[in-house]
């Protein structure tokens, strides 16, 4: 995976962390101009320690743990209002450990883990409400194994498989009553048959035509969507 959130959120930390390491840590500091990779004091020595970035109202926007100019343990975002934005951990600059976003209002907004770099394990997403909206195995780096998107009232809107990060057997979506919407066949990542389920409980098939078009809204696309 990676989501499209996911990666837009480690570029503006990656991209923020040079930012507020030139303008708050313990006095002054840069990016190292020997490794750009690496966090200096203003004597082009790596730190070990904290940057520190506050809002214009005073509150903490933001606190890096730094050893020897990569980060090293847990990063913390917060929102104006002094709620939770983010936690990252890393390990000597590479993601490792715990990985949260949260809403404004303080819900959690989505949770997985990283293992030297790569997403490993489950990851969930989950609604403003703080219903649960999504939820995807990873190994690897890779979606692998059973995944399931929810309607906002808690009621499966879709299910299916991923192997080696790619579709894989029978998708199904449903309606929010529970009824069967449709079903997908995939293959290596490729739908290869579909039947659509009408009101009466008969199913149709799908043509190719229909298929092709249905792919940009599969399972897949709905990750992607929801963030994961």
């Amino acid at each position: 995976m990676l989501q499209k959130s996911f990666f837009i959120c480690i570029a503006i930390l990656l991209v923020g962390t040079q930012v507020f390491a030139m303008e708050y840590v313990t006095e002054n500091a840069k990016t190292c101009e020997s490794n750009h990779k690496k966090t200096c004091d203003l004597n082009e020595k790596p730190i070990t320690g904290k940057v520190i970035k506050y809002h214009p109202n005073g509150n903490l926007r933001i606190e890096i743990t730094l050893k020897d100019g990569l980060q090293n343990g847990v990063t913390k975002a917060y929102f104006e209002n002094g709620n939770p934005n983010y936690e990252i951990n890393f390990e000597n600059g590479k993601h490792h450990g715990l990985h949260k976003e949260y809403y404004e209002n303080g819900n959690l907004k989505m949770e997985f883990n990283f293992d030297h770099g790569k997403v490993d394990g489950l990851e969930r997403d989950y609604y403003e409400s703080g219903n649960l909206k999504a939820e995807v195995n990873h190994k690897n780096g890779n979606r692998e194994g059973v995944a399931k998107i929810f309607y906002e009232d808690g009621s499966l809107l879709a299910e299916g498989t991923f192997v080696n990060g790619k579709e894989a057997g029978k998708e199904k979506y449903y309606h929010k009553n529970g009824d069967l919407w449709m079903e997908i066949d995939y293959k290596n990542g490729e739908p290869i048959a579909g039947h659509k389920y009408n009101k009466d409980g008969t199913k149709e098939k799908m043509a190719d035509e229909r298929l092709k078009f249905l792919q940009e809204i599969t399972l897949e696309g709905l990750l992607s969507l929801t963030g994961n």
